[in-house]
């Protein structure tokens, strides 16, 4: 089993030369064969366990064995951790299994990076990976699940997943080492029991290479799921479009795809999006709707799907200036220059910029979003228009709404739609002795 271990350990590029492991040891048969293993390895190692005080005095007992195993290696460190586990489950509203795990691996990762340990090692076999595949089946994982325990990620390798259970027990009689039995896995209590004492028996009954076929097929999954995973970048491509405050994704293009709503689903992933909010937005056909993940907010959009994070809502409601001047701060988005005369020839005329006669302006003026109720006279248009529904014609969607500024003077009457438009009020005439040239200097603003 020792050339077998170092031959999986290559294969995966798990370890080099110079790596140092922290390794997991319960006291159970399969970490006692993983230390065993790593003892005859030319690789420095230290050791962890964790007592959680889950079986009363068997807990003890297991760290108290762990300790003097390690004791006979004097040049060896050992760590261990004393977890309350049933109180911090009920204080985080966790299941005991998933407390167990936050407690042990935080525990790993602080030991790992104050004492320089490149790699964390666990003794997760090839049972574990095959019942790992069938909790993923009945949680309805998808592709990703069928790919078992992975032999690496995030530092954390898996150096046994080449050797099943009864190998393991296998080498540990013949090579005489000591281990402790955990009498909870004997229970069907957790489901990752019932797997393991029910259904890969009856499996091995009906085929007795069962295992051995298994890994075969695991190996074959995370081939297949890697073309997947670069099928989907390549869609991502094509269908994403990345910008500064929001992502887009082609709607209209995604309708036309094969397994929209898979691809879907696995496109907004990253964004913190589940199966079924993925299967909402699939079936609510109107435009306006908005589904919220932890992290982000997605608004349908007509032919498109806005993704925006939190982050990049805006935090200040307004900016107030006792003087149009003093609209030119370097954390401002906008800018403004007061100008002699009526002469606008020398100024770029764009959507982002605005000329306005500052004969009938009142101090203070005020940046800030748009209120319910505003109004104001669009430039180039007869007569007075809601806010709102100008807005609806320029076809801006929901964020993009909550984005607008409006400038306005001190009896709050639109001076300028930022970016869109001025009030026809204040507009250069043959008549204006002063204009106040205003410019959007960051596009990203609005």
């Amino acid at each position: 089993m020792y050339r077998r271990f170092l031959d999986f350990v290559q294969q995966h590029a798990l370890l080099n030369a110079d790596s140092q492991v922290l390794v997991c040891v319960s006291g159970g048969v399969d970490s006692m064969v993983l230390l065993h293993l790593f003892l005859q390895s030319p690789w420095k190692i230290g050791v962890a366990h964790c007592n959680f005080h889950l079986r009363g005095e068997d807990s003890n007992t297991d760290a108290a064995f762990v300790q003097q195993m390690v004791e006979q290696h004097p040049h060896i460190p050992f760590y261990c951790a004393d977890f309350d586990t049933q109180a911090y489950a009920q204080e985080n509203n966790l299941s005991i299994e998933m407390a167990a795990r936050k407690q042990r691996y935080d525990f790993f990762f602080a030991l790992m990076q104050r004492y320089q340990y490149t790699h964390i090692a666990t003794a997760h076999h090839l049972n574990d990976s095959v019942e790992t595949l069938f909790l993923n089946m009945l949680r309805s994982t998808g592709i990703s699940g069928l790919h078992g325990i992975l032999p690496q990620a995030n530092h954390i390798i898996r150096p046994l997943l080449f050797a099943t259970r009864r190998q393991i027990e296998a080498y540990a009689e013949a090579n005489g080492i000591v281990f402790r039995e955990d009498v909870t896995n004997r229970s069907d209590a957790y489901l990752r029991n019932k797997i393991r004492h029910r259904i890969i028996p009856t499996m091995e009954e009906m085929r007795p290479d069962f295992l051995a076929g298994m890994e075969k097929n695991i190996n074959r999954f995370r081939e297949q799921e890697q073309i997947y995973r670069e099928a989907i970048e390549q869609k991502r491509q094509a269908l994403l479009t990345v910008g500064p405050n929001a992502d887009v994704l082609n709607w209209a293009a995604l309708q036309q795809e094969t397994a929209a709503k898979t691809l879907l689903f696995e496109l907004l992933r990253p964004y913190g999006i589940n199966e079924s909010q993925a299967e909402q937005l699939m079936a609510d056909g109107e435009t306006g709707g908005i589904v919220y993940t932890p992290s982000h907010r997605i608004l349908r959009d007509r032919n498109r799907l806005v993704i925006q994070p939190f982050s990049a809502q805006v935090e200040q409601d307004r900016y107030v200036f006792s003087e149009i001047t003093d609209i030119n701060e370097s954390s401002l988005p906008i800018s403004a220059k007061l100008v002699n005369g009526n002469d606008i020839s020398a100024f770029p005329k764009q959507a982002n910029t605005a000329f306005l006669d500052v004969y009938h302006m009142q101090l203070p003026f005020v940046l800030r979003h748009v209120e319910q109720g505003d109004r104001f006279y669009p430039f180039g248009m007869k007569g007075q228009k809601k806010l709102s529904d100008f807005l609806i014609n320029q076809k801006l969607n929901r964020f993009q709404k909550e984005n607008i500024w409006v400038l306005v003077d001190g009896l709050d009457r639109i001076l300028w739609v930022v970016g869109l438009r001025s009030d026809n009020r204040f507009r250069v005439t043959e008549k204006t002795q002063r204009f106040v040239f205003l410019e959007l200097t960051n596009k990203d603003f609005i």
